[in-house]
């Protein structure tokens, strides 16, 4: 959530469910596991005309009735008024997990029965972020709790997770008018010649772990050309690594915008 909000993204809905819930509600109205494996993918997509299809063989139309309103069903109130008593600490667990996001900054979301997920080795809660000027492909991040450790020979722990649609969040972006702010290159290290590009990426690293963005010429251009090709990146400064001036220590740094250029000791840097 706060992900999609730093992000700049103004439109967006967090839908939770809960798999437990679900999976006791349909062995409630009697689905077998393989007839769950065909109506699982179908829920997914809201395809409630298939679905009915799918168990009208197998329920009765009261059921059938029952598990649609159940999927349909927003508040964790009228949840916990059409499943069986013996899913009380189901729902219980599910409303103290719905009390944290307030904690969290959370104000605003939708509980939602129909979110299952596609992988079988999700359990307990499950959530999706959609965007709506996306259209159908309008989920933008989807996660959840998980039981995975075992399958890999690991201990029986449960654990979490989610994923972004990198490519979707920026679409919706785009879609919503954002403008990206123009990215600079803090700076840009330029060596005079072969023997002193050792220096130059040591001096790179340096600043990278400082937290400064840094590129760095290894295409051996000439002096024109790298400095040509540092304005077009928008560097602000430009590193100049010369044999002489390590001599003594020292680079020299070309503030991009002004112009101006000064002879600075490397520890000073």
């Amino acid at each position: 959530w706060k992900c999609m909000e730093k992000s700049g993204l103004k439109n967006f809905n967090l839908r939770i469910g809960n798999l437990d819930i679900l999976n006791k509600f349909l062995d409630t109205i009697g689905l077998t596991d393989s007839l769950k494996k065909k109506a699982i993918p179908l829920i997914d997509k809201r395809e409630y005309d298939a679905l009915r299809e799918l168990l009208s063989s197998d329920l009765s139309q009261d059921d059938i009735d029952r598990l649609e309103r159940f999927l349909q069903t927003k508040s964790i109130d009228e949840i916990e008024k059409q499943v069986d008593k013996n899913m009380k600490d189901d729902i219980e667990r599910f409303r103290q997990i719905l009390s944290w996001l307030d904690v969290f900054g959370v104000k605003k979301y939708e509980i939602s029965m129909e979110i299952v997920r596609g992988l079988e080795y999700y359990r307990g809660m499950v959530f999706e972020i959609e965007c709506p000027k996306l259209g159908a492909e309008r989920q933008i991040c989807g996660g959840g709790e998980y039981e995975l450790v075992e399958l890999f020979g690991g201990k029986n722990i449960s654990t979490a997770g989610f994923a972004i649609g990198f490519d979707r969040v920026i679409i919706a972006l785009e879609e919503e008018g954002f403008v990206f702010p123009e990215e600079k290159i803090d700076f840009y290290i330029i060596p005079a010649s072969e023997d002193v590009v050792k220096e130059a990426i040591e001096i790179s690293m340096k600043l990278r772990d400082r937290g400064e963005s840094v590129d760095i010429d290894l295409t051996g251009r000439n002096l024109r050309k790298s400095m040509k090709y540092a304005n077009s990146i928008g560097a602000k400064k430009v590193i100049i690594v010369g044999k002489k001036d390590l001599e003594e220590n020292k680079v020299t740094i070309r503030d991009m915008e002004s112009g101006e250029q000064e002879r600075v000791e490397v520890d000073k840097l």
